[in-house]
């Protein structure tokens, strides 16, 4: 018996949206969105072979929103602070809390 029944994963469509300027930009876009696609679908085989739910979270504010206090931060590079209850993390930790805690 598995430990893990759910697996959430970001839903990164909308980058996909973005449009490159130059042909150099245009591979690394496609390379890295390429990559994250060959791992998602590796990641949903494994939980549909293991019977673990698999649910994509729309990304959207992920990482402006404080995981603790649900109101609008500050994200400065790799620093995250929320001027609500004053906590400072690293933005991509808080992004995935607010992944993990996501109803949607």
């Amino acid at each position: 018996m598995s430990i893990v029944s759910k697996i959430k994963y970001e839903n990164l469509k909308w980058a996909r949206a973005s449009k490159c300027k130059d042909l150099g930009q245009f591979l690394a876009f496609w390379q890295t969105h390429w990559f994250y696609s060959q791992i998602q679908q590796a990641v949903q085989l494994q939980c549909h072979l293991h019977n673990i739910s698999f649910k994509t979270v729309d990304a959207k504010y992920t990482s402006q929103k404080c995981s603790y206090s649900n109101h609008m931060g500050q994200r400065i590079g790799k620093s995250f602070f929320c001027p609500d209850c004053r906590i400072h993390l690293d933005s991509d930790l808080n992004a995935t809390r607010n992944i993990a805690l996501s109803t949607s």
